[in-house]
């Protein structure tokens, strides 16, 4: 059986040249996901690079323990800033060349008007969705990072704070 829509998955640090032609192809549907938590998406590239698992489909594949990653502030803001000028650039293009595209926020995708937002923006019919990916990291990034008070301390007061402690 056939399949209305296929797609790939685009992150930034893949071949820009793929990135480039991709981008510029206004006859391709786009999608720009994100993440609405900038520490958890640093986390979660740090777990990754550890452990190189970006992606995991069955539970038993799912390295264990799930390490924890020390954070380096200036290492993190630093990752926030490639991934804002990546995403703004992106945009960019998009915008300019007005093609069809659609941004969403990760923590959103499991809202059923989010989805059915979605299959109508790439004219599938209505149905539900179910991920094919397991939930890598715990929610609580206490679990995560081995230095969480002192980043606690060194967040405080910043527009991260409030990220780091997210329970969603």
């Amino acid at each position: 059986e056939g399949f209305r829509c296929v797609g790939f998955k685009w992150t930034r640090g893949q071949s820009t040249i793929v990135l480039d032609h991709v981008s510029r192809e206004v006859e391709t549907t786009k999608i720009v996901l994100r993440r609405r938590n900038r520490v958890k998406t640093y986390v979660s590239a740090e777990i990754a690079q550890l452990t190189r698992q970006w992606e995991v489909y069955h539970q038993q594949e799912l390295v264990q323990p799930r390490p924890r990653v020390v954070i380096d502030e200036a290492k993190l803001v630093q990752h926030i800033r490639e991934n804002e000028r990546y995403y703004s650039d992106l945009i960019g293009v998009l915008d300019t060349s007005h093609q069809p595209w659609m941004e969403l926020v990760y923590e959103d995708l499991f809202e059923n008007n989010v989805q059915q937002q979605l299959l109508q923006f790439l004219q599938v019919a209505p149905q539900k969705l179910d991920a094919a990916s397991v939930k890598q990291n715990p929610t609580d990034l206490r679990e995560s990072i081995a230095n969480f008070s002192e980043l606690s301390r060194r967040l405080a007061g910043s527009d991260l704070e409030a990220e780091l402690h997210e329970l969603e």
